[in-house]
């Protein structure tokens, strides 16, 4: 019986073998085994080749599937005493070198004046490079930003958040969170 590594024929023969036959029936009835490929390859038509038959890599043959997830989160837990604050800091790890990633930032901001609603600056650094700088009222409703990048490496890369507010300090509901999400 065939497993899943080989391909039979819908009609088996029954007629038996004869003896010192070249060809027997029989050798219809073999499975035939792929030759190629590596583990997680798939078998693809492609009229490329003579027999019409590929082993293609998985990341290059089906596009636009996720390929990989990160998620990376942040609250200030005080009232801090500065301007300025690094919240999340963190890296995601890309799978294929040039695949599509969408980066998607989701800030809520407030500050200690609940009197007045103070303009906050969230700067955005993917592998410390400014990826975003805008300006969000602090007043804890949520600040929604989506990047897309083609160009990134295979590999680790890092993102980091900074938080600047007009005010003198930020309050407790300062949140930041990145999602990112890689298609290839």
């Amino acid at each position: 019986m065939a497993d899943h590594a080989t391909l039979v024929h819908a009609f088996v023969s029954a007629v038996a073998d004869l003896t010192g036959s070249l060809v027997k029936p029989s050798d219809w009835n073999h499975g035939h085994t792929f030759q190629g490929g590596t583990n997680g390859d798939l078998l693809t038509y492609d009229n490329t080749q003579t027999d019409n038959i590929l082993f293609k890599s998985v990341l290059t043959a089906i596009t636009g599937r996720l390929l990989s997830i990160t998620s990376m989160f942040d609250t200030l837990l005080g009232v801090g005493s500065s301007p300025s604050v690094d919240i999340v800091n963190g890296t995601f790890t890309l799978v294929k070198s040039n695949s599509n990633v969408i980066i998607i930032t989701l800030a809520y901001s407030g500050d200690s004046s609940s009197a007045t609603f103070h303009s906050n600056t969230l700067v955005t650094l993917l592998d410390n490079s400014v990826l975003s700088n805008i300006n969000i009222t602090a007043n804890n409703t949520p600040n929604l930003l989506y990047t897309f990048h083609t160009n990134l490496s295979l590999g680790s890369h890092t993102l980091k958040g900074h938080f600047t507010t007009s005010f003198l300090n930020f309050s407790t509901g300062t949140t930041l969170s990145f999602l990112v999400l890689e298609f290839g």
